[in-house]
């Protein structure tokens, strides 16, 4: 979609599929790093910095193998942990006390970890983190079917190999009524079953079994 897009002129400079920039104006040359954001995603002071340091970390950097277009070793993508807000006066409902779990930030007794980034090395991406636009753009283009992916991040994570960084926190709402949730997971279960598709076809897209197994079991 337009993300890819995106990828594609801040990699090459093509700028098909958006309106042409005014007199003047053009693209910074040189971005190496695009981060993505839900309208319901907080970005706390400093976070961007922090995940632009773990990204330029030498062992993080993303390595690309032309022959599977995988990345191999580092990470394309990095994934923050999302942490709940404590909510505000129309947020505090019944329905946001029994389903939104602990919420504020609490860096003492909230340190967590993730199965998958400590047993194989990769975490799960959920759509919001800091994307490395050379190896994003070289994994991702003119690669997936047109049209026919609605929900793409895990699919994104797999053949881009995301790292989970549990230091770094993003804040994110809770849905604060069954409503708004349930629309949610509608949306959710709609972009998991057109991932079936591509779960047929998992080498052809570059997707290796663990990738296979997150969205089997998701």
């Amino acid at each position: 979609g337009k993300l890819e897009q995106l990828l594609l002129a801040l990699a090459t400079g093509d700028m098909a599929g958006f309106i042409p920039l005014a007199p003047g104006f053009r693209l910074a040359p040189g971005i190496r790093y695009v981060v993505t954001l839900d309208s319901d995603t907080g970005l706390p002071p400093a976070t961007l910095r922090e995940l632009v340091a773990v990204a330029a970390h030498p062992l993080n950097a993303p390595q690309f193998d032309k022959a599977s277009r995988r990345v191999i070793s580092g990470y394309g993508i990095l994934q923050p942990r999302l942490v709940t807000p404590l909510p505000g006066p129309a947020q505090r409902t019944l329905f946001h006390r029994l389903f939104a779990g602990q919420c504020g930030i609490d860096p003492y007794s909230n340190g967590v970890s993730d199965i998958y980034q400590d047993l194989f090395g990769s975490g799960s991406f959920t759509g919001k983190g800091l994307l490395h636009v050379e190896a994003m753009h070289a994994v991702l283009n003119a690669r997936l079917p047109e049209d026919s992916v609605l929900r793409h991040d895990l699919l994104e994570g797999s053949i881009t190999r995301c790292g989970f960084v549990n230091d770094v926190t993003l804040i994110e709402e809770y849905p604060h009524h069954a409503g708004v949730a349930a629309l949610r997971l509608h949306r959710w279960s709609r972009g998991d079953w057109q991932l079936l598709p591509i779960m047929w076809r998992a080498s052809h897209y570059g997707v290796d079994a663990l990738g296979l197994w997150k969205m089997a079991d998701n």
